[in-house]
């Protein structure tokens, strides 16, 4: 016993110098993660307006949200320079696909934008690849677990493993223990990224364009990766597509609920993949215009309340095949097409008069 008593205080101190040492000044070790932590404070924070007292929307996504939007051209397309009537703060995460809107959502809704722009892509009504362990860890701490209504995660979701709930629902010195390997994650990543062509680095708080992404793929390995996306999307879908629309349903409901108004997103499809993924970008827009037209208790809001619910917006036609990175990933081209069709699609809000609608545009 006494023999075991070094060890265990040697246990002890490690895991101390990492939660309370290594921690507050490396973070994760991983830009992706911190950025998850770095999003939860800033929507537990809340959003108060600004200097010129514009309304606040935030853009929501995965990676085609990450490589795709850039928040300063959506503001400058949505508003009129002599009245500016919106602030965008890109969200988007790597990997925030439907399961990650489950975890993040309810917080989402608890820190009251005044819009969100959720980028929905044909994946987003099929299965779901599972959470990384890792990222469940960093979502909880980023405290988006905290704002989960009773019940919210009581049922087995797609995508989330036992191993993924105990990570969400881990106390936040075991949440922070789990990233004590966070100094060598840091120079594993740093060395992909420094030598790894195509890429940059952003900052893990970068609210405007986040994107990785600064090269195009082509040829055989582009056609390659247009044959594996329209493979694995059809093997996902071959369960049913109705599960997967019904979760999608629930977290922009939530949105709904809370007086968040929705600008939800057809995003873009690369013109080979069209043909084989349209079944599933039918059911995102149908799903879009079900959460759209949905009749439910309007929350109470302030008398600068937008009236109307939400618009859907069809971008995906929107971009050629010189406007991807790669199949699914729009470039800079790309970017600044669907910013624009975005931030046109603001800019066109109903205001504080106008009846309550909903509207499409291609």
């Amino acid at each position: 016993m006494l023999i075991a008593i070094p060890s265990l205080v040697g246990l002890a101190l490690a895991a101390a110098v990492s939660v309370w040492i290594l921690f507050p000044k490396l973070g994760t070790g991983s830009t992706d993660q911190d950025r998850k932590i770095a999003i939860g404070a800033l929507l537990d924070a809340g959003f108060v307006p600004d200097a010129q007292d514009r309304r606040t929307l935030v853009c929501l996504g995965d990676s085609v949200s990450v490589a795709g939007l850039d928040a300063a051209a959506i503001e400058l397309a949505a508003n009129d320079a002599s009245s500016p009537r919106w602030r965008v703060l890109h969200l988007g995460i790597n990997g925030c696909n439907r399961t990650g809107l489950d975890v993040i959502v309810p917080l989402v809704a608890r820190a009251k934008p005044d819009a969100a722009c959720v980028l929905l892509i044909p994946e987003s009504v099929v299965e779901p690849f599972p959470l990384p362990v890792d990222s469940a860890y960093a979502y909880n701490l980023g405290g988006f677990v905290a704002a989960w209504p009773d019940g919210w995660m009581d049922s087995p979701r797609p995508g989330i493993s036992a191993d993924a709930m105990a990570g969400l629902r881990a106390s936040a010195f075991s949440a922070t223990l789990h990233f004590r390997n966070a100094p060598q994650t840091a120079v594993n990543l740093g060395l992909r990224a420094r030598f790894r062509s195509g890429i940059r680095p952003p900052r893990f708080d970068d609210w405007v364009a986040p994107f990785e992404l600064v090269q195009s793929i082509s040829g055989a390995t582009l056609e390659g990766h247009l044959r594996q996306i329209a493979t694995e999307t059809v093997a996902k879908a071959s369960g049913g597509t109705e599960l997967h629309e019904q979760d999608l349903e629930r977290d922009l409901m939530e949105l709904r609920r809370a007086g968040v108004y929705l600008v939800l997103v057809a995003g873009p499809i690369h013109p080979e993949l069209r043909a084989a993924l349209s079944p599933y970008a039918e059911r995102v827009r149908v799903v879009c215009e079900r959460v759209l037209n949905a009749t439910i208790e309007k929350p109470s809001a302030d008398a600068g309340a937008l009236s109307s619910v939400g618009i859907f917006l069809d971008a995906s036609n929107a971009l050629t095949a010189e406007d991807f990175a790669d199949a699914l990933h729009p470039n800079a081209s790309g970017r600044a097409k669907l910013s624009q069709l975005i931030g046109a699609g603001l800019a066109q809000v109903d205001q504080d008069t106008a009846q309550p609608s909903s509207s499409t545009r291609d």
